[in-house]
């Protein structure tokens, strides 16, 4: 709720307090506290032992359809055979 509070040291509080494995930190960069903010989050949240991906790394490598609203990411596409070295049905 960057946009709502509009105040740095709230926002790294909020950020580090309520993130939990999986979640998604999603922040307007058109708020200059929120700029400011970033990188002490980013600096919190990576001494607690988290890391970091792009948007479209959960997705797969094929990243989402546009258009597409989703709930979860989409399930990656099985393999083949040839892929895995298993021997088919």
């Amino acid at each position: 709720m960057d946009w709502k509070h509009r105040n740095t040291e709230k926002m790294v509080d909020a950020a580090i307090k309520q993130t939990k494995p999986g979640s998604i930190v999603w922040m307007h960069d058109i708020h200059s506290d929120t700029v400011e903010a970033v990188p002490r989050i980013l600096a919190g949240l990576r001494a607690e032992g988290y890391t970091f991906v792009t948007v479209s790394e959960p997705m797969g490598l094929a990243g989402p359809d546009a258009g597409e609203a989703y709930a979860h990411a989409p399930r990656p596409a099985k393999p083949d055979n040839r892929e895995t070295g298993k021997a088919g049905r």
